[in-house]
């Protein structure tokens, strides 16, 4: 069971949706950010031992967090899909940040949609939000994983 709580991103529809993939391993944290070609944005995880995975930190020392891929304005698919994997996660408080790191020739100054999905045990949480040029949201989503069996 995982208690979900989202944070600072903003609500908004849209045809973003995660791509279908096998079912995760017992006690396998999955956070995934989906997003379009008219930015690069940069998904953060921090984890309860506090420290904080993302494209310049991974794998992470404690929690063994790792980034799967970091995709640029140069990944042409669409949509992109940036994930952490948390093996064997940690019991305590994670916190989801989006960063919009640059613009793509395509995207201007239009708020780039995203979509955060979190699964751990066969649970889903999906949190859909925008982010504009230059900002970052260090708590876009906020979770707990309950301590105990996987």
């Amino acid at each position: 069971m995982i208690g979900f709580a989202a944070g600072c991103a903003s609500s908004s529809g849209g045809p973003l949706s995660a791509p279908p993939r096998t079912a995760s391993a017992p006690g396998e944290l999955r956070i995934e950010l989906v997003f379009g070609t008219g930015a690069d944005l940069d998904l953060y995880v921090t984890d309860p031992a506090q420290e904080t995975v993302y494209y310049a930190n991974s794998p992470a020392r404690v929690s063994a967090g790792r980034l799967q891929a970091d995709l640029r304005c140069d990944a042409a698919v669409a949509p992109r899909v940036e994930t952490i994997v948390f093996e064997n996660a940690l019991a305590g408080r994670y916190r989801v940040g989006v960063d919009r790191a640059q613009t793509c020739e395509s995207g201007g100054n239009a708020p780039e949609p995203f979509l955060v999905v979190v699964e751990l045990g066969g649970q889903r949480q999906e949190l859909r939000g925008e982010i504009r040029p230059g900002r970052f949201l260090p708590k876009a989503f906020e979770f707990e994983r309950p301590g105990g069996e996987p």
